[in-house]
């Protein structure tokens, strides 16, 4: 039989539970993910950490190479490149001052911590990179509409050299790429971009020795742009829906309500809110309706109620409220249009509630125990 021992004051995710004949701290959920223990946690944190520094130092190191190249060659294109690394070296700053920041153990006054930064510097990132597409768009008409001589002899060996560099930026970050963190899929996002741009003016240098027409490049910057706008949308999409405290895209929050119902022994979950703090981190508040129970049952219950929705759904932090004879709406999603309707219901609950019971206990219907104790003698609620 499972059981549950006491969590440990932890700063984040204190309701977490652990389970006896099982890995503490580590449930698969459905997307067939597993938390790590937090000492893995840390170590992971910190390898991400030292590689967003490196690529910082890439980055910084080829933006000084591209600007000096650029000027002596007269090439619009490993300027407009420095450029493009210059905002790969600010979004690869913010994202380390966020994720530093977002370590941080919660306070008083920020009770969930800092992860929300990481969502606000992936917003930032986000923006930042579709501003640069916007100015590489229409560098790319102009230079469409009037193309320019450069010097291939300069210009061509330091476009290799930068090149090389954002290569190797994006391997040092391309594992973590498919990851929850928003701020370092942000921060990788701004590599690939300016690794394709790389790759163009690169192809302008060696389409200028052969005496490849000179609109080429622009034609192939537009191309990579359309990739980059993709990319850098769907980012800020999923922050900003992030910041609004939507649920996560993949979960359907009925299919869950039903699931737990089914799985849980629970007469149903309803007024469901489940949003995210950022990294992967899934929150949830329900309303557990269990009628005729002892405290004994409710605890054992709430307890089955963790449990699923860690295992099955990720969710690890849940606040779950139980209620003996419902609380005047029985909706998954307490919408708008049925708040009126529902305070109605629930005042004409509550006043039946109030009044004196008539006719025996029997009649009446048998109240939750209070304790285990209690279980052979239950007594009638105080109407107040």
């Amino acid at each position: 039989m499972l059981s549950a021992r006491t969590p440990s004051r932890r700063p984040r995710g204190a309701d977490r539970l652990v389970w006896e004949g099982e890995p503490p701290l580590r449930f698969a959920n459905r997307r067939g993910r597993c938390e790590s223990s937090r000492n893995v946690h840390v170590h992971h944190a910190d390898r991400v950490d030292r590689r967003l520094a490196w690529s910082i130092l890439l980055n910084a190191a080829i933006v000084v190479a591209e600007f000096v190249g650029g000027i002596a060659s007269g090439s619009l294109a490993l300027l407009s490149d420095a450029v493009h690394n210059l905002t790969d070296v600010l979004s690869l700053v913010l994202a380390m001052i966020a994720r530093r920041f977002a370590r941080r153990p919660p306070s008083a006054r920020h009770t969930f911590g800092f992860r929300r930064l990481e969502v606000l510097a992936a917003l930032g990132n986000s923006a930042m990179l579709l501003v640069a597409v916007t100015l590489l768009v229409r560098e790319s008409i102009v230079r469409l509409l009037s193309p320019r001589e450069i010097d291939v002899h300069l210009m061509l060996p330091i476009a290799i050299v930068g090149l090389a560099a954002n290569l190797a930026a994006v391997l040092l970050l391309h594992r973590h790429a498919k990851d929850d963190d928003l701020n370092v899929r942000s921060a990788f996002a701004h590599l690939v971009q300016d690794t394709l741009t790389s790759v163009i003016v690169v192809g302008v240098g060696i389409a200028a020795r052969w005496g490849v027409p000179p609109w080429v490049d622009p034609a192939a910057s537009l191309v990579v742009s359309l990739f980059i706008v993709r990319v850098g949308w769907r980012i800020f999409t999923e922050a900003f829906a992030i910041l609004m405290e939507a649920a996560p895209a993949e979960l359907d929050v009925e299919q869950l309500a039903d699931e737990c119902t089914a799985a849980c022994d629970i007469e149903g979950l309803h007024h469901v809110h489940v949003w995210q703090t950022g990294g992967g981190e899934r929150l949830l508040t329900a309303h557990v309706k269990l009628c005729n129970r002892s405290l004994d049952d409710v605890e054992r219950i709430l307890r089955e109620v963790h449990r699923h929705l860690a295992v099955q759904w990720g969710i690890e932090h849940a606040t779950l409220e139980p209620e003996c004879r419902g609380c005047g709406s029985e909706e998954v999603i307490e919408r708008h249009g049925h708040r009126l309707t529902d305070t109605k219901t629930s005042s004409a609950a509550g006043g039946a509630a109030s009044a004196p019971a008539a006719g025996p206990p029997s009649e009446r219907g048998a109240p939750c125990a209070e304790s285990s104790g209690e279980k052979n003698r239950t007594r009638t609620a105080d109407p107040a």
